[in-house]
């Protein structure tokens, strides 16, 4: 059961991050796609943040957890 509470979490961390990533490029490469945000470095940074914290989580669990469950 261990393991698979890891890996759930594991997988949650991995679909943010490329959740947040998917929707930055988006930004990036398609700005007229984007055209209703009038504040998009805003919102960039929002998605950078929830970049951050999927990264900060994951790289916590692996390296707390990661030797024994993962």
């Amino acid at each position: 059961m261990s393991n698979r509470l890891y890996s759930a979490l594991r997988a949650r961390y991995k679909a943010a991050e490329y959740e947040a990533i998917a929707d930055a490029l988006n930004f990036f490469e398609n700005p007229v796609a984007v055209a209703e945000h009038p504040h998009i470095v805003d919102t960039m940074d929002i998605l950078i943040t929830k970049l951050s914290e999927a990264e900060d989580k994951l790289e916590t669990l692996e390296l707390n957890f990661g030797e024994h469950y993962g």
